[in-house]
């Protein structure tokens, strides 16, 4: 039973070839959009870049928070878990706590090109990244 534990856990990891493409850079979010049509772009000035580890960390910027957490890939499927922030009061009109929330629902992703994208469970919506300089090297 622990061995079956152990290897499941071990499939997930991110140091599978699955995850080289998200660790390759650091990745600024252009906008949310879910299947009701409902569109969230960062404001002016929101950071919104996120770079994934080997390691399997997850770090960035929000609009006035830092972001650190983990993460776990499996084939397209992937994981953020344990994500916390730093607990600055973001400007009005901000959407911080919808990146946060979606965060928490992304299931699958799919690098193409210069986007990485990040499908939220149930077909709900997705998340979409563009390619930047890494942040962390």
């Amino acid at each position: 039973m622990v061995i079956a534990t152990v290897r499941a856990s071990t499939a997930c990891t991110p140091e599978s070839s699955v995850a080289a493409p998200l660790t390759t850079s650091a990745w600024r979010l252009e906008q949310i959009v879910y299947n009701d049509d409902t569109i969230y772009r960062p404001e002016p000035g929101g950071a919104y870049r996120i770079q994934f580890t080997i390691d399997g960390r997850i770090t960035g910027r929000l609009s006035a928070n830092n972001l650190m957490g983990n993460y776990l890939v499996a084939k397209d499927r992937i994981r953020i878990i344990a994500l916390a922030t730093t607990r600055a009061q973001p400007p009005e009109g901000n959407i911080e706590a919808e990146v946060l929330r979606a965060f928490g629902q992304v299931d699958l992703f799919r690098v193409r090109g210069e986007e990485l994208l990040m499908m939220l469970k149930f077909d709900s919506g997705t998340m979409i990244f563009k390619r930047e300089t890494p942040l962390i090297r």
